[in-house]
C-alpha cells in the first residue's frame, strides 16, 4: 500500500489542479490515522510542500506534526520548507507554518522558529499575530528559557494593546496559561489594562470573551471602586447565550465581591446573579450538572444567591439521576423555616421514586433538614415515620439511619418512636441500618423492655457481621451493662472475649481492650466515658473548609469546581489560587435568612411534644421489668477474666440510673464532658487561663469523672470541670478517634491475661499530702498488660522522631513525679551557666530570582522577653531599592509587627546588604493555619510587592512567666486529660550533666519543676507557658549518657503538642558551643 501511494505522490503526470496529489495525500492521512506506518513516504510528502495548494499543505503539516516526535529526522528535513512558508505571501500559509513549527517538539525546529515567530508577532495580518501568540505559549511550555532570552513575553504583553480583539483574546489566553504553568512567572494586570480588555469584550467571539474574563482574575483591586467598576462593566455577560461565558462572568463577579464592603450592594449583586444561573438549568443535562455543582460552591459562600428560586430546583421526572442528586443538595441548602413544609412534601414524593440512590438521598435530606432547623424537626419526624410505614425496604433502612442522628441532636424528645422502629428489626439487612438500630437499643437500654434479648438476636451472628455492626454491638453491650448490670452481665464477657481474642480487626480489638480496662479499673469512669454527651451534631460540619472553598470559587466553570477538589490534586504542577492581598480585601459574607437551630440541651427531660396524630412523645420507660436485688451479684462471679474486677454494685452511681436494689428503675444522666468522644468539649463563650485551673473549685455533683487508664496521671478519679476553656485561640472539636488515641496501648495483640492489681498509691488528692505522709496501700490500678501492647493508636511521625509505646511513662510515673517533687531540693535554676538563647539559623525567605533581585534571609528569636524577626536584606539586582514595608496575614496567634520595617541605610544599593530586627507582638487578627506556626508575609519596596510564607520556631512564644510551683504542676498534671504525645531523638545531644540540661531549658523559658533518676534514665518534669496563656507540661527522659531523649507532653490544646515538642527538641539538639 505504501508503495502504491509513493508512486502516486511521485507521479510526473500532468495534474493542473493537483487532484491526484490531493487524493494521494488524503489516503496517506487516512492510513496514518488508522495506525499504519507512513513514515517511509517522507521524501515524497516533503516534496509536496512545494505545491502552492492550501489543502495539500494542511495535510503535509499534519503529517509532519504526527511524525516529528517519533522521527525527528523528518522534522529536520522539513525546516527549509517551513522557513519558506513562514515568509509566504499568503497570511494563512504563514500562520500555518508558525503553528506547525510550534507543535514539533524538536530542538532544531524550535531554534529555527525564533526568527519567523518574532516577525509573526509583528505581522500586519491579525490572523498571523493571533496564531503567533499561541505559538509563544507552546514554545514557553517546551523551552521557557528560550522564550525569556528572546523577550517573547514582552512582545506578547504588547499585543494586549492590539486593535484586533481576536489578537487580544489569544494574547490574554497565552499569558494566563504561561502564568498558571510557570513556577516563577506571575501575571498581574492593573486597572488600565483591565479596562482595555473589557472594552474588547463586545467585539470578541464567545471563546475570546471567556479568555478575557478569565484574565480579570489577575486584576487586584486596590480600592473598592475598582471592584465595583469591573462588576458593573461585565454584569451584562451574565445574559450571554454561551454557558461558559456566563459561568466565567459569575466567577469574576464572585471574586470581585470579596473587595466590596457595602452589604446592600452585595445583596443587589447576589440578586442579579440568580436569574442567569436559573436560566442555565434549561440547558442539556451536562450543562445542568456543571451549573449545579458550581451553584453548590457559590451557595456556601453567598447563601442569599437563589434564596427565592427554590422551586426552580425541584426535580423533573425526566431529569438525569446525576442532575437529581445535585439538585437535592441545593434544595437542602435553600431550605429555611418559611419553605420547609413545601420542601418536605417534595422530598416525600422523591422518596417513593423507583431510583434507589435518589430515594435514599431524599430520605437523608429530610433528616438533615431536621438537624438544620429545630422548628421543623417535628414535621421531619412525622414525614420519616410515614415513609417507614410504607415498608419499602431501602426507604425504611435509610429512615432508621437518619432518625439516629435526629435523636442525637434532640435527646429526650422523640424517644417514644423507638418502639415503632423496633417493629422492623427483621427487615434490616444493611450494615448501616443494623448499626443504627443497635445504637437505639444500647442508648435507650433503660427504657426498652428486655433489651438483652434484642441484643442477643444480633449477637448470634456477631462473627459474621461487618465491622461497623460489630463495633455497634460492642458499645451497645457496654451501655446495657452500665445502665442495667444484671441484664447485661451474661453478654459482656462473651462480647469482650470475641472482640479481644477472636476478631482480627485492630479497631474492634483495641476498643474491646479499652472497655475491659475501663470496667476492671473504675466502673464510674466507664460510665463517665461510655455514657458521656456526644459532640453536637450540626449541618455546619458539612460545609467545605473555608480556604478550600475560597480556592474553588476561583475555579468556577472549570473541572475543579465539578470535582470540588483543587487542581493540584489531579493536574501535575498546577498552581494554587488564593485571594490576593489588598487594602480593599474585606471578605464580607451576606448571611441567609436566620432560622432556629437551638441547642439540644435546651430540651428538658420532661418535655413532651405533640406531632399531629403521633401522640405525645415522652421519655418515660417502656414497659420495663423489675430486676433482681443486690444479692444477684453472686451471678457475676463466673465472669470472663477480662472483667474479673467488675462489681455490679459499683455501677449504682450516685447520679441515678441502672437497676436499683429496691427494684425501681432510674435514668442515667449523661456525663457533662465529652471525654468519651475525644477529649473535653470546651465552651467558646469565655476563656480561662490554664493557670486558674489549679485553684478551681472541684465540688460539683454533676461533673463527670475520668481515670487515667495508662497511669500517666493520677491514680484516682480525677474531676474535670465542665466549663473549662483551654485558653487557646482555637479549640479542637471532639471526635471518636481522639477518644481511642487518648489511652495508648491497651493490651497484647492476641490473648492476654490480667495480672493482679498492683498497689499504686493515691498520689493525687484534693490537696497534696506532705512528703512525710505515706501513701495508701489499698489503692489499686491495673497495669498495662505487656510490653507488646497494641501500638496502632499512636500517630506516626518522621523516622527521627518516631513515637514508640515503650517510651510511654510507666504505671507508677505519677507517684514518682509526686515523690520527687515532695522530697527533692534543687540548686538555683536561674543559674544559666554559659548557655545563650536558642536562635534558629537564618534561612532564605524570599529568593532574589522571584523578587527582581531582592533576597531576604531571616529567622525568629526571643530576646529580652520580646519576640522578633531578624532579617538580612540583600540587593542582588542592578538598581537601588528603598521604601521598605512589611505586613503579616492573619495567623493562628495573631502575630504582627510591633514596629515598621526600617533599615540602617536610606536605600539598599546593588550588591549590598543590611540587617534589621522587627519586634513582634501577638495581638493581631487570627485565623486557623496549617501548620499552626505558619506565617504569610508581604514585603513592599520600590521593586513592588512580594509574597512569601515561612514557619517560625514555636519557642519564641514561650514567656518568662511560665514557671509553676511543684504543687500547681502536680494538680495540673492530674487535671489535664490524658491526651499526650511522645517524640524521641538519638542524635545531636551533647550535655555534660543534669545541670547543663536544666540551664539550657530554663534559659529558653522551659522551666524545670523537678528531676529524678529512675533506673538508667534521668527524668526532667518541665513546664512552659506561651503568650496566649496555654500551658504545656512535659516529662523529658534522658538515658544515662545524655545521648538519647524521649519527650512526653500534656496540654489542654493537643493540636499544639506536636509543634511544641518540635521546638523543645530543637532547643535540646541545638549546638551548645558558642
Amino acid at each position: 500500500k505504501a508503495n502504491e501511494l509513493k508512486e502516486e505522490l511521485s507521479s510526473e503526470k500532468k495534474d493542473p489542479k493537483n487532484a491526484k496529489k490531493i487524493a494521494a495525500m488524503k489516503k496517506v492521512v487516512a492510513n496514518m490515522t488508522m495506525g499504519s506506518d507512513m513514515s517511509s513516504l517522507y521524501q515524497e510528502v516533503l516534496a509536496c510542500m512545494r505545491i502552492p495548494n492550501l489543502e495539500i499543505k494542511k495535510m503535509v503539516y499534519l503529517y509532519l506534526i504526527n511524525y516529528s516526535r517519533s522521527k525527528p529526522d523528518i522534522a529536520k528535513l522539513a525546516i527549509p520548507y517551513l522557513d519558506d512558508d513562514a515568509n509566504d505571501g499568503n497570511p494563512l500559509v504563514r500562520a500555518m507554518a508558525i503553528r506547525t513549527m510550534s507543535y514539533m517538539h524538536v530542538d532544531q525546529v524550535l531554534e529555527s522558529l525564533v526568527v519567523p515567530l518574532r516577525h509573526a508577532l509583528r505581522d500586519k495580518d491579525p490572523y498571523v499575530r493571533k496564531t503567533a501568540a499561541m505559538a509563544v505559549l507552546k514554545l514557553c511550555l517546551l523551552d521557557r528559557s528560550l522564550v525569556e532570552e528572546e523577550n517573547f513575553l514582552d512582545m506578547l504583553k504588547g499585543l494586549l494593546a492590539d486593535p484586533n480583539p481576536s489578537v487580544v483574546a489569544n494574547s490574554v489566553a497565552a499569558l494566563v496559561e504561561i502564568s498558571e504553568r510557570s513556577p516563577n512567572i506571575k501575571l498581574k494586570l492593573n486597572m488600565k489594562i483591565a479596562n482595555k480588555l473589557i472594552s474588547a469584550l463586545n467585539e470578541c467571539n464567545e471563546w475570546g470573551q471567556v479568555y478575557i474574563l478569565e484574565s480579570l482574575l489577575f486584576v487586584i483591586p486596590q480600592e473598592e471602586s475598582d471592584a465595583e467598576i469591573i462588576i458593573e462593566r461585565i454584569i451584562s455577560r451574565l445574559q450571554h447565550n454561551n454557558s461558559s461565558v456566563v459561568l466565567t462572568a459569575v466567577k469574576v463577579v464572585v471574586y470581585m465581591m470579596n473587595y466590596i464592603s457595602n452589604i446592600e450592594q452585595l445583596k443587589t449583586i447576589c440578586k442579579k446573579m440568580s436569574p442567569p444561573l436559573v436560566t442555565l438549568l434549561n440547558s442539556g443535562p451536562e450543562v445542568q450538572y456543571v451549573t449545579l455543582r458550581n451553584i453548590q460552591l457559590i451557595l456556601q459562600r453567598w447563601p442569599t444567591v437563589l434564596e427565592s428560586q427554590l422551586r426552580d430546583f425541584f426535580c423533573k421526572y425526566n431529569d438525569s439521576i446525576y442532575v437529581k442528586l445535585a439538585k437535592l443538595e441545593i434544595i437542602f441548602r435553600l431550605t429555611n423555616e418559611s419553605n420547609a413544609r413545601i420542601v418536605l412534601s417534595e422530598l416525600s414524593e422523591y422518596a417513593s421514586e423507583v431510583d434507589v440512590d435518589f430515594a435514599r438521598k431524599a430520605v437523608r435530606s429530610i433528616g438533615r433538614i431536621a438537624i438544620k432547623i429545630n422548628s421543623v424537626a417535628d414535621q421531619c419526624i412525622k414525614t420519616l415515620l410515614g415513609l417507614i410505614d410504607t415498608k419499602i425496604n431501602y426507604v425504611l433502612q435509610e429512615g432508621i439511619v437518619v432518625i439516629k442522628d435526629i435523636l442525637r441532636k434532640y435527646p429526650n424528645r422523640y424517644e417514644s418512636i423507638i418502639g415503632t422502629l423496633c417493629e422492623n428489626l427483621d427487615s434490616l439487612d444493611e450494615p448501616e441500618a443494623r448499626a443504627a438500630m443497635i445504637w437505639f437499643i444500647g442508648q435507650y437500654a433503660d427504657r426498652i423492655d428486655s433489651p438483652e434479648e434484642v441484643l442477643n438476636t444480633f449477637l448470634d451472628r456477631f462473627m459474621d457481621e461487618p465491622t461497623e455492626v460489630q463495633l455497634a454491638l460492642l458499645t451497645a453491650t457496654m451501655k446495657l451493662f452500665i445502665t442495667r448490670p444484671i441484664a447485661g452481665q451474661d453478654l459482656v464477657p462473651k462480647v469482650l472475649k470475641w472482640a479481644t481474642e477472636d476478631v482480627d480487626n485492630p479497631d474492634l480489638r483495641d476498643r474491646g481492650f479499652i472497655y475491659w480496662r475501663l470496667l476492671s479499673t473504675d466502673p464510674e469512669a466507664a460510665k463517665a466515658i461510655v455514657l458521656s454527651e456526644k459532640p453536637q451534631i450540626s449541618t455546619e460540619t458539612e460545609n467545605m473548609d473555608p480556604y478550600l472553598l475560597e480556592e474553588l470559587l476561583l475555579h468556577v466553570s472549570t473541572l475543579s469546581a465539578v470535582y470540588q477538589k483543587p487542581p493540584a490534586m489531579f493536574i501535575n504542577g498546577a498552581k494554587r489560587r488564593a485571594l490576593p492581598q489588598s487594602s480593599a480585601l474585606y471578605r464580607l459574607k451576606v448571611e441567609a435568612e436566620a432560622f432556629s437551630e437551638a441547642p439540644a440541651e435546651q430540651e428538658t427531660k420532661k418535655e413532651k411534644r405533640q406531632i399531629g396524630d403521633l401522640g405525645e412523645f415522652d421519655d418515660s420507660p417502656l414497659s420495663l421489668p423489675v430486676f433482681g436485688s443486690r444479692s444477684d451479684r453472686q451471678n457475676m462471679q463466673n465472669l470472663n477474666p477480662y472483667i474479673d474486677s467488675i462489681d455490679p454494685a459499683a455501677l449504682r452511681f450516685s447520679s441515678g440510673g441502672g437497676d436499683h436494689a429496691d427494684g425501681s428503675v432510674g435514668k442515667i444522666g449523661s456525663a457533662r464532658e465529652t471525654v468519651g468522644s475525644g477529649g473535653i468539649m470546651r465552651s467558646s463563650s469565655n476563656t480561662t487561663d490554664i493557670y486558674d485551673m489549679a485553684s478551681r473549685n472541684s465540688a460539683n455533683n454533676n461533673s463527670a469523672y475520668f481515670r487515667d487508664l495508662l497511669d500517666l496521671g493520677a491514680s484516682d478519679i480525677n474531676k474535670i470541670s465542665t466549663d473549662f476553656e483551654g485558653g487557646g485561640l482555637g479549640t479542637s472539636s471532639a471526635t471518636a478517634q481522639a477518644f481511642s488515641s487518648a489511652f495508648g496501648p491497651l493490651g497484647s495483640s492476641t490473648t492476654a491475661t490480667t495480672s493482679p492489681p498492683t498497689p499504686l498509691g493515691n498520689a493525687f488528692t484534693n490537696s497534696f499530702t506532705p512528703h512525710e505522709t505515706s501513701f495508701r496501700s489499698d489503692a489499686y490500678a491495673t497495669p498495662i498488660i505487656s510490653p507488646t501492647s497494641t501500638s496502632g493508636l499512636q500517630t506516626p511521625t518522621t523516622a527521627s522522631r518516631a513515637k514508640t509505646s515503650d517510651d510511654m511513662p510507666s504505671s507508677s510515673s505519677v507517684v514518682q513525679i509526686s515523690n520527687s517533687m515532695q522530697s527533692m531540693s534543687f540548686s538555683d535554676t536561674t543559674n544559666f551557666g554559659s548557655h545563650t538563647l536558642y536562635v534558629p539559623a537564618k534561612k532564605v525567605l524570599l529568593d532574589s530570582q522571584q523578587a527582581s533581585g531582592l533576597e531576604i534571609v531571616g529567622t525568629f528569636a526571643r530576646r529580652n522577653g520580646q519576640m522578633q524577626m531578624e532579617l538580612t536584606l540583600i540587593n542582588r539586582g542592578s538598581v537601588p531599592v528603598n521604601g521598605f514595608a512589611i505586613q503579616f496575614n492573619s495567623n493562628y496567634f495573631g502575630i504582627v509587627p510591633a514596629a515598621p520595617l526600617s533599615l540602617p541605610v536610606a536605600q539598599l544599593y546593588p550588591n549590598s546588604s543590611a540587617e534589621t530586627a522587627i519586634p513582634l507582638v501577638a495581638g493581631g487578627p487570627t485565623q486557623a493555619m496549617s501548620p499552626v506556626n505558619n506565617l504569610q508575609i508581604a514585603v513592599n519596596s520600590s521593586l513592588g510587592i512580594f509574597y512569601f510564607q515561612t514557619q517560625y520556631s514555636f519557642h519564641i512564644l514561650f514567656t518568662e512567666e511560665g514557671k509553676l510551683e511543684q504543687n500547681t504542676f502536680l494538680k495540673l498534671w492530674r487535671e489535664i486529660p490524658t491526651i499526650s504525645k511522645q517524640i524521641s531523638a538519638n542524635q545531636h545531644l551533647y550535655f555534660a550533666g543534669t545541670e547543663d540540661i536544666r540551664n539550657k531549658l530554663n534559659m529558653n523559658n522551659v522551666f524545670t519543676v523537678a528531676q529524678r533518676q529512675i533506673n538508667n534514665s534521668i527524668n526532667f518534669y518541665t513546664c512552659a507557658k506561651i503568650v496566649s496563656g496555654m500551658v504545656f507540661l512535659s516529662e523529658i527522659k534522658f538515658d544515662s549518657s545524655f545521648r538519647e531523649v524521649t519527650i512526653t507532653t500534656k496540654s489542654m490544646n493537643p493540636e499544639l503538642i506536636d509543634v511544641f515538642q518540635d521546638a523543645l527538641l530543637d532547643i535540646l539538639t541545638a549546638s551548645t558551643t558558642y
